[in-house]
């Protein structure tokens, strides 16, 4: 009986993570495919007809890439609960020890103003900041961490292999910005400058906090704030 008992139980784990793997990968491939239609063909038609950036910028952030990022995320999230890491409702905890989180705040502004001080002798603020800027700041650290920390990695995470989970989410994390570099011209520039190194080092440390505190709410912080120093300083 107890064989029997084993034996069962051992084909429901495969069966889980065989469905698991599946809708993950199918998943993975609608994600991209959509995400890249829109990045290189709908953004420009969109550009084309709305003038007004910030407009524009909320039809882009706060419309078409929560109906394609968040939307979808939450629904899985939602279905796939039981098979999840970090359960729904934890995810967005506000339990945390905020100095931790502080303190990688503070590091992650040390690595964006040294360097400025280094090549330019102090702090500028990039022409392109803006409005605009500030609109997509809003939705991107939601949009992002929903999808890669809360869904993809949360779903497929390996407590055994704790590294490798973190290492391929964050290449798939370096991957759906290779659209955006494309259609803006950049993706040679991406990997020359180095650019692609700090994508990568973040992801991690948003890989790291979430399994730490449980919570997307200090990677959606944090993921914000890097992102605000970046568009204003880099």
């Amino acid at each position: 009986m107890d064989q029997e008992t084993v034996t069962t139980e051992e084909l429901k784990d495969g069966q889980s993570s065989g469905m698991k793997k599946s809708v993950v990968i199918i998943y993975l491939v609608l994600f991209f495919a959509v995400w890249s239609l829109c990045v290189i063909l709908l953004f420009k038609e969109l550009e084309k007809s709305i003038e007004n950036e910030v407009l524009y910028e909320l039809v882009r952030s706060g419309l078409v890439k929560n109906l394609v990022w968040t939307l979808p995320a939450l629904l899985l999230i939602r279905k796939y609960n039981p098979f999840l890491q970090v359960k729904l409702k934890e995810m967005f905890s506000f339990r945390l020890k905020w100095l931790e989180v502080l303190l990688i705040a503070v590091l992650f502004t040390l690595v964006i103003i040294v360097p400025q001080f280094i090549r330019k002798g102090g702090l500028h603020i990039s022409e392109s900041f803006g409005a605009a800027s500030v609109v997509g700041l809003l939705f991107v650290g939601l949009t992002e961490e929903l999808v890669f920390r809360g869904w993809l990695l949360n779903v497929s995470y390996l407590k055994d292999k704790h590294s490798l989970s973190i290492a391929v989410n964050t290449l798939f994390f370096l991957l759906i910005h290779f659209p955006v570099r494309i259609a803006s011209g950049t993706f040679v520039s991406f990997f020359t400058t180095g650019g692609f190194v700090s994508i990568l080092i973040v992801s991690w440390v948003f890989g790291e906090v979430f399994f730490r505190y449980r919570s997307l709410v200090p990677c959606i912080l944090l993921h914000m704030y890097w992102d605000l120093l970046v568009m204003m300083l880099v």
